[in-house]
Parts: structure tokens; sequence; C-alpha cells
């Protein structure tokens, strides 16, 4: 049969795709896989939204109670349904 066997006859550039195939198989099982640490979490994802809410608060009271804003542009504490 012309010394063709179709079990072993390969298409021009199957080796070189099997070695990218291989070596893109074998970085996806050295990746070490470790937790982030909850303190790390913490400080890096919860802090800053909460340090900045504290700050908002802590200067509006600080305006408010300093009397540094006119009586019709600081509302204090009580119903906001009243101002609309």
């Amino acid at each position: 049969m012309g010394g063709t066997d179709i079990r072993t006859a390969k298409p021009a550039g199957a080796d070189e795709e099997l070695a990218g195939l291989e070596a893109g198989l074998d970085s996806l099982d050295s990746v070490p896989v470790s937790r982030t640490p909850v303190r790390q979490v913490l400080r890096q994802k919860v802090a800053p939204p909460l340090l900045a809410a504290a700050f908002v608060l802590v200067a509006w009271q600080l305006v408010h109670a300093g009397g540094w804003c006119p009586r019709s542009g600081c509302r204090g504490r009580g119903p906001s349904g009243t101002v609309f």
C-alpha cells in the first residue's frame, strides 16, 4: 500500500502543537494555590471603605457641632421627608 500507515501519519506541525499544549498543561500544574490571610483581606478590602465612612461622619459632626453652616443649608438629625 505505498508504505504509508494511516495510524502513524502526522500532519505537518503536529509535534510543535503537541509540545505547546503540553507546556500549557504543565504550567497549569505548577501554579501554587495559596489562600490570602483573613487579616490581609480585611486590611486591604474592608478597612478602606469603613475608614472613609468614619471620616465623612466625623467631618459632618464637626461641621454641624461647630456651627459652620447656615441653618438653611445643614440639616441635623430629624425627619428628612420634611425637607423636600
